[in-house]
């Protein structure tokens, strides 16, 4: 009777602590109030709280192993030794339950209650797996998993009855780690068994972590437009080696490993099924349907449909045409009046320049450095920026050379074939491997396009570190820079207040970091594939949703942009940090 006691007193403190986690969160009462509605009666309480405490056991199992060998180990091992124990008496008196034990009690709740136990802690499948419930109940919820206040790591699970997707699942950009590269609460989507991911566009802040979601979960499928399906296996491969690249210059640091290898990049290759615009398709107890979301080649949001209910998310959407792709078009019919929105909120702060203006002042700029004798470096995004710059210095700059290095060139040759575009020809050529070396010292007056977009790392560091010495040469920056990049980082040295005083830029290279002198001429140009401020208020307004969310941005400008939509438009949002769901 007294260990019984002593028992139902660590359950007691497990309630506890759960509890002070969500008031700490501002959550507790919308969570209380959704787990008593999902829950029903005391088995599924009970089940709720031994996954609560396998929760607890699987995280500070992670936490004992990175432990020296000393009393607070030994005092953490008594106590996941006695939780055990609690755990395998909860097992021994609980009664057995199945996928169809009770039907009032849904997959949403257990499994949002292991999280919350667990937070973005991953769990040791081996030894924990939580209870799966079916579930009578067919509406729609959809939870962020990541990329709510931020611009990446994006991942949005969406539930009805017992079918389980999700929307996206892309790596976090600048990460110091593998381990902290994934969706902060990616951990959620993995409780249980998933049948798809849905990807909306190949961009590795979207899908770069889908290899890794397969490796957990080999019967999803992988579904994409077909360009999608065409571009991710070059920029999953590309991930993989970049990953492996920063393991080896960590791993005296005792970095973890790269998130996923080549094994797992194969199956992620092996589940992929393409999916053209507008074509429905079910899932279970899921309709979704894809649509031209515009901004790269092969983008799409997609309509998801349980029933009566139906939620449209955007994943990266730009309403205005360009060189390479057209704007995004929204079907009417198809996702005007749902019952949420997921939007991205990128540049919901701002409103862009006139885009023919800002690529007139560009292409200006660059024929004055080109015609002064100089270089220009432009950083891009491996996957639609630089072929759209590309193109559109062939277009206006034809006798200007223009060299395309690394992730672009490869991405460069999949357009061409998906989208029948001439990206290549004339004064536009592929930089050769075997030429690079020679090229940066012989190619004295032209563009080079490479990447990667924010400085971090690829060809661009190198081709830097030749150009932004040259007084005569430029760099142009035209994409979103992460506040920790090194393209940000230049971006505050040419703001500085006196330009004529020297400045250094620190790059990391592949034999470690260097300081490099910046007098090249150095100027940003706002070439967004992101719908601003204006272009995200004309699509809410135009798909009229019973609800929006905003995702993909930053928590003050989405805060902000929020009470622009509520007091100025009459819309009504709904925060991305608590799931949502459409019996609510």
């Amino acid at each position: 009777m007294a260990q019984k006691r002593a028992h139902s007193a660590q359950v007691g403190e497990l309630e506890d602590a759960v509890a002070a986690a969500q008031a700490e969160r501002d959550k507790a009462t919308d969570a209380r109030h959704r787990l008593e509605d999902r829950l029903g009666d005391l088995p599924g309480r009970a089940h709720y709280l031994q996954n609560l405490l396998k929760g607890r056991i699987s995280r500070l199992e992670a936490d004992l192993e990175d432990l020296p060998r000393n009393q607070a180990r030994t005092r953490l091992a008594r106590e996941v030794t006695q939780l055990r124990e609690l755990s395998e008496h909860l097992d021994r008196v609980l009664p057995a339950t199945g996928v169809d034990s009770d039907p009032q009690i849904g997959t949403g709740a257990a499994q949002v209650a292991t999280h919350e136990a667990a937070g973005a802690q991953s769990v040791d499948r081996a030894e924990y797996r939580p209870v799966a419930y079916a579930s009578a109940d067919r509406g729609l919820r959809v939870e962020v998993l990541g990329g709510g206040h931020e611009i990446g790591g994006s991942a949005v699970l969406v539930e009805a009855g017992s079918t389980r997707i999700l929307v996206d699942a892309g790596v976090r950009p600048n990460a110091d780690s593998p381990r902290l590269a994934a969706p902060p609460r990616i951990a959620r989507a993995q409780e249980g068994r998933l049948d798809a991911v849905v990807v909306t566009h190949g961009h590795n802040d979207h899908a770069g972590f889908v290899p890794k979601v397969i490796a957990d979960q080999p019967r999803a499928a992988t579904i994409c437009t077909p360009a999608t399906a065409a571009l991710m296996p070059e920029m999953w491969a590309d991930a993989k080696r970049v990953m492996e690249q920063q393991a080896n210059d960590m791993a005296e640091y005792g970095w973890l490993a790269p998130l996923y290898g080549e094994p797992e990049v194969e199956a992620a290759e092996k589940s992929l099924r393409p999916l053209t615009y507008g074509r429905p398709h079910n899932i279970k107890d899921l309709t979704i349907q894809l649509f031209d979301a515009g901004h790269i080649l092969g983008a799409a949001g997609v309509v998801i449909t349980a029933g009566d209910q139906r939620a449209v998310i955007t994943g990266d959407i730009y309403n205005l045409p360009q060189l390479s792709v057209g704007s995004a078009q929204l079907p009417p019919k198809l996702a005007r009046e749902a019952d949420l929105l997921v939007i991205e909120s990128t540049y919901c702060d701002r409103r862009h320049r006139d885009r023919a203006l800002q690529i007139q002042d560009f292409v200006r700029a660059i024929a004055e450095v080109v015609g002064g004798g100089g270089r220009v470096l432009i950083p891009a995004f491996g996957l639609g920026r630089a072929q759209e710059v590309a193109l559109m210095l062939r277009q206006q700059l034809p006798d200007v050379p223009v060299l395309v290095d690394g992730l672009a060139r490869a991405i460069s040759d999949i357009y061409e074939r998906e989208a029948h575009l001439d990206i290549f020809g004339g004064n536009v050529q592929r930089v050769d491997n075997r030429q690079r070396s020679r090229l940066m010292q012989t190619f004295q007056t032209g563009v080079v396009i490479t990447t990667s977009g924010m400085l971090t790392g690829g060809f661009a560091v190198p081709w830097a570190q030749q150009i932004l010495p040259d007084p005569h040469s430029a760099l142009f920056v035209c994409g979103y820079q992460d506040e920790e990049s090194a393209g940000r980082a230049l971006q505050r040295l040419a703001e500085r207040d006196d330009p004529t005083v020297p400045a250094t830029l620190p790059l990391q290279t592949q034999d470690g970091p260097v300081a490099v002198p910046v007098a090249a001429r150095v100027e940003t140009y706002s070439l967004s594939a992101h719908a601003d401020r204006d272009g995200l208020t004309e699509i809410i307004d135009e798909l009229a949703p019973a609800r929006t969310m905003l995702v993909h941005g930053l928590g003050r400008e989405q805060k902000k942009f929020r009470e622009t939509l509520e007091r100025a438009r009459g819309r009504r949002t709904v925060r991305n940090d608590l799931p949502w769901s459409g019996l609510a």
